[in-house]
């Protein structure tokens, strides 16, 4: 499952990733608080990118403080991504609606109680172009 980018330009951004803690590849990553990113999930609010790498426990730098991890970033807000659906089935009747993540690699269709994805097309019932609500200019708090 993931969350790729899929229309528009990127760029890669180095940011300091929490220590200790897995990162999925393609996984929405967001900003903790304390300087560092930690993999998204069901309640995380505004996000940076999807992790360019997987980082694994067995990594050399997995427990070291202010390792770096590779995100890919849109350029712009008209940027999108393609988003596996975790929970739910995905229709038309959606495009233009907000969303929730089931976690940091899939969309939960079913959910809107952080509206943190923005519906922007179909490409199947099991996978969604998207904007991230940052891109949209709705900044949402992690809760």
């Amino acid at each position: 499952m993931a969350i790729k980018p899929y229309k528009g330009k990127f760029k890669m951004k180095s940011v300091p990733k929490v220590v200790s803690t897995v990162f999925n590849i393609n996984g929405l990553v967001y900003p903790d608080g304390s300087g560092a990113y930690q993999p998204a999930d069901s309640t995380s609010g505004s996000h940076l990118g999807t992790a360019a790498k997987a980082v694994a426990s067995t990594d050399s730098d997995y427990a070291t403080a202010g390792a770096l991890l590779a995100v890919h970033v849109a350029e712009d807000d008209t940027c999108e991504w393609l988003a596996d659906v975790g929970t739910g089935t995905l229709t038309t009747a959606m495009i233009g609606l907000y969303r929730d993540l089931k976690d940091d690699n899939e969309i939960d269709v079913n959910a809107t109680a952080k509206n943190v994805v923005f519906i922007k097309g179909f490409k199947s019932a099991t996978q969604a172009i998207i904007q991230l609500s940052s891109q949209t200019n709705r900044f949402i708090a992690t809760t």
